[in-house]
């Protein structure tokens, strides 16, 4: 983000099926001691699945400053849509604590 705010950006490729690609830029910040990115502008393209995956440990580029395996995770996803219909979902994260 050329240094304009604290944390870095995010892009998210995402490459359908059919043939659509949509390009997004995520802003990351950090709203009351908890993480946030906000993709501001979505196109309307059907998406029915969004799947990240993040290096962790010395390639990964968002830290977390707690080990996630010793307290409660928290994760909370809001949508809304262009009909002005909101979504608010918390999905379990997938951790890998006590495996190694």
């Amino acid at each position: 983000n050329g240094g304009e705010r604290e944390l870095p950006d995010i892009v998210a490729d995402l490459r359908g099926q059919n043939g659509i690609r949509v390009i997004q830029v995520g802003f990351i910040d950090s709203v009351n001691a908890r993480v946030r990115t906000r993709f501001l502008s979505v196109p309307d393209v059907p998406l029915a699945k969004a799947v990240f995956k993040f290096f962790g440990g010395k390639r990964g580029l968002i830290e977390n400053s707690k080990n996630l395996c010793a307290v409660k995770p928290r994760v909370e996803i809001r949508l809304k849509g262009q009909n002005g219909l909101d979504s608010v979902t918390k999905p379990k994260l997938g951790l890998p604590c006590g495996k190694g």
